[in-house]
């Protein structure tokens, strides 16, 4: 269980410091798959900010619960409380506003496949009170 701990946490911070690199570099084309386009330097700033910034702090955070076993819980409930939070917000949009793009959608599969990942591993590790501190 702690190999797939650590594979699931690396995986997300790599995918999490991807989207924080990418955005902080361009957030204008980093927005375009899911049309949204910032219109105004404080939009871009929000942008920059929230999907660059703020995912690249998610990014470290989970690779922190990859290398070291007494972060590695708190990281996977990182995950899962923000997968799982995006998750309720597209379902919410879904009945209220209707049938996003295609990209959308891969990312609420992508965020489902994340929460479930996330929860599995929590569920599994549940029981074990004592990781070893190195492995």
């Amino acid at each position: 269980m702690i190999f797939l701990s650590r594979l699931f946490l690396s995986m997300s911070a790599i995918a999490f410091l991807l989207i924080g690199l990418n955005t902080l570099y361009d957030p204008v084309a980093a927005m375009t798959a899911i049309e949204l386009q910032p219109t105004s330097i404080s939009a871009t700033n929000e942008i920059r900010a929230n999907y660059g910034g703020m995912h690249l702090a998610f990014a470290l955070i989970m690779l922190t619960g990859a290398i070291a076993a007494s972060a590695r819980r708190p990281a996977l409930w990182m995950i899962f409380s923000i997968t799982f939070g995006l998750v309720v917000g597209r379902l919410i949009s879904l009945l209220l506003d209707g049938m996003p793009n295609a990209t959308a959608d891969f990312l609420l599969a992508l965020e489902i496949v994340s929460t479930a990942g996330a929860a599995g591993l929590l569920w599994f590790s549940r029981n074990i009170s004592h990781e070893p501190l190195s492995d």
